[in-house]
Order: C-alpha cells, then sequence, then structure tokens
C-alpha cells in the first residue's frame, strides 16, 4: 500500500498471496460452519481460487500500469509470481428427474412463478448467460428470423436462433407484462401494486440458491446455478449433434473451450 508501483517485488506479491489464500481459508471455513449449522452440504475451500484471481488481478494492473508508461515492461513483478492452476469443473448434463422437479420448484413457488420458469427455459433453450437475459430487450425479439437477441460478457451481440413455438410464447410474456417499446426489457418482476420491475443479479442468487439449492439436496450437493443451466443446454446440444455445432451454440471461441 506505501509503494510506487516500480518499487513493488516479486517476493512482496508472494508475501501478500499467502495473505490471500489465509483469508479466503478463513471465510471458507466461516462459511462451511453455516451451511453445516443449517444440515446444508459444505463444500472446502483451499484458497487457491482466490489466489487465482489475485494474481490475474495484479497481472492486469500492471499491465495497464505499462500502457500508461508507470513502468517499463522489463519492471512487470506479477508475471514472475506463478498463477495457481484453476479447480476443474464438473460441467454436465442435469439428469431429468432432477431438472422435472427443478422445474416444477420453479414454477409452483416463490413470488413470480411465471417469471421464475420462463427465465429456467429460457436457459435451457439459448444456452443464454445471466447477462443475456438481464440485457434481453423487446426489440431483441425476431419473430420473422426466429433468433433473440443475446448481449453478453465483453460486448459481444449474438442473435441466438431459438425455436419458432418457444419465441411467440418469449413475446406473449414479454408483452403481457408491459413491454411495447424496443428498449423494454423481457424479464421483469411483477409487483404486488401490478406493476413490473426489470430483474437484477440478485434474482438468480434468490432462485437457484436460497430456494433450488435450499428444497432439494441434489442441487446443494452439485451447487446448481444457472450457470449450470447452461452447461446442461450446450451438452445438449453437443451430444445430439456435435462439438462444433456446440461451441457455435454456446458462443465460444473455436479453441476447444467446451
Amino acid at each position: 500500500g506505501n509503494l510506487w508501483v516500480d518499487e513493488v517485488l516479486p517476493s512482496h506479491l508472494l508475501v501478500a498471496l499467502k495473505v490471500v489464500r489465509t483469508r479466503a481459508e478463513a471465510g471458507g471455513e466461516a462459511r462451511a460452519d453455516r451451511r453445516e449449522a443449517k444440515g446444508r452440504v459444505v463444500r472446502e475451500s483451499d484458497g487457491s481460487g482466490a489466489a487465482y484471481n489475485a494474481v490475474g488481478a495484479w497481472r492486469n494492473m500492471f499491465t495497464f500500469a505499462i500502457k500508461e508508461r508507470n513502468l517499463g515492461k522489463s519492471f512487470n513483478p506479477a508475471l514472475e509470481v506463478k498463477k495457481p492452476e484453476r479447480q476443474p469443473g464438473r460441467r454436465l448434463a442435469i439428469k431429468e428427474a432432477h431438472l422435472r422437479e427443478m422445474l416444477q420448484l420453479f414454477g409452483s413457488t416463490g413470488d413470480d412463478p411465471e417469471l421464475d420458469l420462463m427465465i429456467a427455459r429460457f436457459i435451457l433453450i439459448t444456452g443464454a448467460r445471466q447477462e443475456g437475459l438481464l440485457n434481453l430487450k423487446f426489440g431483441g425479439l425476431d419473430a420473422d428470423e426466429c433468433t433473440v437477441r443475446l448481449d453478453e460478457k465483453f460486448g459481444k451481440i449474438t442473435d441466438q436462433p431459438v425455436p419458432d413455438w418457444f419465441l411467440a410464447e418469449l413475446l406473449a410474456f414479454a408483452l403481457a407484462r408491459g413491454a411495447s417499446r424496443r428498449k423494454d426489457p423481457v424479464f421483469v418482476k411483477r409487483l404486488a401494486s401490478g406493476r413490473f420491475k426489470p430483474i437484477t443479479h440478485r434474482r438468480f442468487n434468490s432462485l437457484f440458491g436460497d430456494r433450488l439449492q435450499a428444497l432439494c439436496p441434489w442441487a446443494d450437493k452439485t451447487q446448481t446455478t444457472a450457470h449450470t443451466l447452461r452447461h446442461h443446454s450446450v451438452t445438449v446440444i453437443e451430444r445430439a449433434t456435435s462439438r462444433a455445432v456446440a461451441t457455435a451454440f454456446a458462443r465460444h471461441k473455436p479453441e476447444g473451450t467446451n
């Protein structure tokens, strides 16, 4: 904190990395204790994820300093700190029985079951990320081309094909919730007053963390989230077609990301 950018050494970052790991492990233990007290599945944490993110952040910061001419290229200490390997994730399809149970839960509980069920179905059919739903506007529903405009990470916009019957349902859903102009959001929550309010990331946290994982042991064990549904959707496409088609469907770069 008291050093200029050109005074930071790799040894300083290694010390900081130990602090990051220790803090992350302590936070993980506290979360594990809270989950255990509630009878939830406990997931162990060794702080490697926090360390991975820390090194990535430092590299980005020092690269910015170099671009701003505050540091020479040969004085980037973050490049001399080994980045921890990411833990391999399990990106699998959801069991059919679990999928039915999840959709039944979403469509019959909560303060807006119609919205929650549409969120889940939209992800399953389009493979959308959370940003894709949050940024979806009424003008992005194209009935002629049967596409929805997904504005997701890094500002990349894609017209994703969907079945005509689903697009018709989506248009009816949006119209029933007050959408009429091209910039009107599609996914809005019904308020007690009868008006509507655009959803935020909190809707996904509540839907998958506070409800699905809390009520379904299998979802708690696998830590099922909205992104899990996206992986399920991509996996289904890959099984039915090919890896190349699934890569295009997922909007991934063709580099074996899947």
